[in-house]
């Protein structure tokens, strides 16, 4: 048995175990293995997350109430989900817990402000992405939200979104830790491709795409604004800007790209593509002294099979003008393709 097996909470360098940690954590585990800059943290483990339900009594409760579902009943959907959400944020953490979450953040982090994040065991993974679907928490400033927060993620296990994704993808999540670290007070926040989503395979990939946007990186992922992009060429790693991001600045912001942060990024890039074998979607942070973090590495779904053998793609035929008035990002692009390829 891993010496770990039985650890409520576990340094988030040593979180390398995917069984006990997650893949969000873990793939953070190996940048900091690598020497790459990610913020401070731990993760609450699965065995945490396990030994709740059952002190708790919740699992026969979720699994009478999953039992009965119809995955084509949308608001049959909604509703199993949130009555476990209930069941969960109700029930009080195991003796113990909190306190040992507040020591940990008072002895290792050196932080009044955290982020806490979910890190399902199964969300990344060359066959199925989880993007989206499980729960973040920002602004993390007293031990009552970080409670809350723990709960709520645990509780996203079973949102509405993961539930039809796992029934529709045959793809099930095996358990669950919680990401627990220092938030990036971020100047500018986005994502890499190690390899460009695009259909035409037959073009080389001999550049990184980068998509960013002012402060904190969800308006970004929510697809709230159209963001700023760059290409960093893979032969001598140097870049070119493509667009400033279409939203005002935030103070202390600036539109300028710059290479005292790009040439780091893209060095940890290539490093965590190298290690991963695999090409990488890539999440990163700077903050307003100039830091670079780099806050989720994982793989990138599209690539991760040939072409002949990679489900056939199925486009919708909803009123794309109506539904997406503005130009189809790359990153909303290759969402869309993560859908179709789980369909």
């Amino acid at each position: 048995m891993n010496k770990n097996a039985n650890l409520q909470t576990i340094p988030l360098i040593e979180a390398t175990q995917d069984s006990l940690c997650g893949g969000k954590a873990t793939g953070l585990a190996h940048a900091l293995g690598l020497g790459i800059s990610v913020p401070n943290g731990f993760v609450v483990t699965d065995h945490a997350f396990q030994s709740f339900l059952e002190q708790k009594k919740l699992g026969i409760k979720i699994n009478d109430l999953l039992t009965s579902l119809s995955d084509e009943n949308v608001t049959a959907l909604n509703n199993c989900s949130e009555a476990i959400s209930d069941l969960v944020v109700n029930a009080p953490l195991p003796n113990g817990l909190i306190d040992t979450l507040i020591d940990q953040w008072n002895d290792s982090l050196s932080c009044s402000t955290l982020i806490v994040r979910s890190s399902a065991i199964g969300e990344d993974s060359l066959e199925a992405s989880f993007a989206g679907q499980l729960e973040s928490y920002l602004d993390i400033d007293t031990p009552e939200k970080l409670e809350l927060a723990l709960k709520r993620c645990w509780a996203s296990f079973w949102s509405e979104r993961s539930l039809a994704y796992q029934s529709l993808s045959g793809k099930q999540l095996q358990g669950m830790g919680v990401l627990i670290q220092c938030q990036v007070d971020s100047r500018l926040a986005g994502v890499l491709f190690t390899q460009p989503p695009m259909l035409d395979k037959s073009v080389k990939d001999d550049f990184m795409l980068g998509e960013y946007c002012f402060g904190q990186g969800v308006s970004l992922v929510s697809g709230q604004i159209n963001p700023g992009r760059f290409r960093v060429f893979k032969n001598d790693l140097s870049w070119q800007k493509i667009c400033d991001p279409e939203q005002p600045e935030t103070p202390g912001s600036s539109s300028e790209l710059n290479s005292q942060w790009i040439d780091p990024l893209a060095n940890a890039s290539v490093n965590l593509e190298v290690f991963h074998k695999q090409p990488q979607d890539i999440e990163w942070a700077l903050d307003r002294s100039g830091e670079l973090y780099i806050v989720q590495s994982r793989p990138i779904v599209l690539h991760s099979t040939s072409a002949t053998t990679r489900p056939m793609i199925t486009w919708t035929n909803a009123n794309v003008r109506e539904n997406f008035p503005d130009p189809i990002t790359p990153l909303l692009y290759s969402c869309l393709l993560y859908t179709s390829d789980a369909a």
